[in-house]
């Protein structure tokens, strides 16, 4: 059963998702997630059995077995099912200070990456909508690097969501017609919204949009630069300098 996890449709029927490597899946044993079994060589249990519960199943395989079970294209020296916890009800934004949104983040790899650049930024919620990546999908987990335990993630419609915000709330967007960054006066509270790959945040949802912010290049002519940069690294950049006026 764990091969068929790599399948969302799967994930989804049984409640249960896939960790994969020694420090992540040794990291589980102390968070919110329930592990349903963990799955590693006999000397990696013998060595790190007495950090997980008791009752934890702790089963001995062989590395062709984690071969076998692996989502991932080079397997790992252990494995770990978790239970999916229930979506918890989102909270008033007001006091929480940054907090991101992404609106069509369809590549695994960017939607892990920001959120490890969440988690590094000290930013606990993360907004999706419902066409993003499934945090759940192993090139996601992987590419957060254990940091999604300490994210809280959300699935919801991104249009209705805005739509119920306050209208002073302030609520970013990168673009490529916006005001440079770095002239910017950062708040303590507000919202980051950062779009698809390619189409960038939806037409409807820029509507919502009351600060749009470009981030320069040193290169002024457009003809001798990147067109644009990939949506993981412009959510990084932003953040450092939102998080750098706060401190």
């Amino acid at each position: 059963m764990v091969k068929s996890l790599s399948d969302k449709k799967n994930r989804l029927a049984h409640g249960l998702f896939v960790v994969e490597g020694d420090k992540v899946v040794r990291e589980m044993a102390d968070s919110r997630y329930f592990i349903e079994e963990v799955f590693a060589m006999e000397p990696w249990i013998e060595k790190h059995a007495h950090i997980f519960h008791p009752s934890c199943p702790l089963t001995i395989v062989s590395d062709k077995d984690l071969e076998r079970m692996s989502q991932l294209s080079a397997p790992n020296n252990a494995l770990a099912v978790l239970k999916m916890p229930s979506q918890k009800p989102l909270e008033a934004l007001e006091g929480k200070g940054i907090i991101i949104a992404v609106d069509g983040v369809q590549d695994p790899g960017n939607l892990g990456t920001i959120i490890r650049t969440a988690d590094w930024f000290g930013c606990h919620q993360i907004i999706c909508s419902l066409q993003c990546a499934d945090v759940y999908n192993p090139k996601v987990l992987q590419a957060t690097m254990g940091s999604f335990k300490r994210v809280d993630i959300f699935y919801t419609n991104l249009m209705a969501f805005l739509a119920e915000l306050p209208n002073t709330y302030p609520v970013f967007a990168a673009t490529l017609d916006g005001e440079n960054m770095y002239r910017k006066k950062f708040p303590d509270d507000g919202l980051l919204l950062m779009g698809n790959e390619s189409k960038g945040v939806g037409k409807e949802l820029m509507a919502f949009v009351n600060q749009k912010l470009f981030i320069p290049s040193p290169v002024s002519n457009a003809s001798e630069r990147a067109e644009s940069l990939n949506v993981s690294i412009a959510t990084g950049v932003i953040l450092a300098e939102w998080v750098r006026q706060m401190s």
